[in-house]
Formats: structure tokens, C-alpha cells, sequence
């Protein structure tokens, strides 16, 4: 794709369910809007190349819990030797709590705290990232703390 070129922008969105048959483990769906990017089958071949001049405009990403995280953390409990499921949670949450105890910015405060109340009732968590502008992703791919990327993407997460 030559510099000058300029794309529309696009917006995808991918639904995919964990499990199979009766034996459902959740649902994700995941959607976005990025501009300067051609998906035409003579352009994809360069994406690579061209994947820090991708704009980015918003994403977001659902998810619907139906025991893929129950599965998980009692695996966890397995291979790390805890007495169960509810200690493994408590560990987990007192580390998240730290955390907060630590953080000063309020943005991040509230996402632990999300994060928190998916573990003790997990139905559903989305994570949501609207900037106050679109930003490149050589840009966004640049920056090192995680905390500057919550700022800039405005990401919220959501239980």
C-alpha cells in the first residue's frame, strides 16, 4: 500500500463459543473499527509491512462466562497445589486488592475492582477501548507501562 493512500475505515466483529455441544464454556465477541488498512486480496500480503500506520479508532470485547474460568482457575488449583477453588480466589483477589491499595489513578483503581467482582461472580466482562482520537499502532505498540496504555485507549473494563 503506497503512503499516500488512504483507506476507509473498517469495522469487524468475530463472535466465537468455547466448548462444544452441551458442554459450553462461554462466548467472546470481539469487534473494531481501524482506519488506513486495505483488505483487498492484492493489499494483504503487505498488512505487515504496513500494520503501524493501521489507525486505531475503538474495540471491544465480550465476554459471557459459562464455567471456562471456573475450569481454568481449578486447574490452577491442581498444578499449584491449593486446598481449593475458594482459596486459590481469595489469593488472587487480596493480590488484585494490593494492587488497588497501591494504584493512584482512579481509571485503573476501577478496572481492578471490575476485575475483582468478575472473579466473585463471573458472568461477564468487557473490556472497552475508546481514545479521544484515533491513534496509529507502531504508536500504541511503542509504549511500555500499561497503566499509559489505559490512559491513552481510555480502556474500561466492565463486570
Amino acid at each position: 500500500m503506497s503512503p499516500a493512500k488512504r483507506w476507509p475505515i473498517i469495522s469487524l466483529s468475530v463472535v466465537a463459543m468455547f466448548g462444544g455441544g452441551n458442554n459450553e464454556a462461554g462466548e467472546i465477541s470481539v469487534s473494531f473499527r481501524l482506519g488506513n488498512i486495505s483488505l483487498e486480496p492484492g493489499e494483504i500480503a503487505g498488512l505487515f509491512f504496513t500494520f503501524p500506520q493501521i489507525i486505531f479508532h475503538e474495540a471491544k470485547i465480550k465476554y459471557k462466562e459459562d464455567s471456562l474460568l471456573e475450569r481454568f482457575l481449578n486447574f490452577r488449583v491442581a498444578i499449584q497445589n491449593y486446598p481449593d477453588l475458594e482459596t486459590l480466589k481469595r489469593s488472587i483477589i487480596q493480590d488484585i486488592e494490593v494492587e488497588i491499595e497501591n494504584e493512584n489513578d482512579d481509571l485503573t483503581k476501577k478496572s481492578l475492582s471490575e476485575i475483582i467482582d468478575f472473579i466473585e461472580n463471573p458472568k461477564k466482562l468487557s473490556f472497552s477501548a475508546s481514545p479521544s482520537k484515533p491513534y496509529p499502532l507502531g504508536m500504541i505498540m511503542r509504549i511500555q507501562e500499561p497503566k499509559d496504555i489505559i490512559k491513552l485507549l481510555n480502556i474500561k473494563i466492565r463486570s
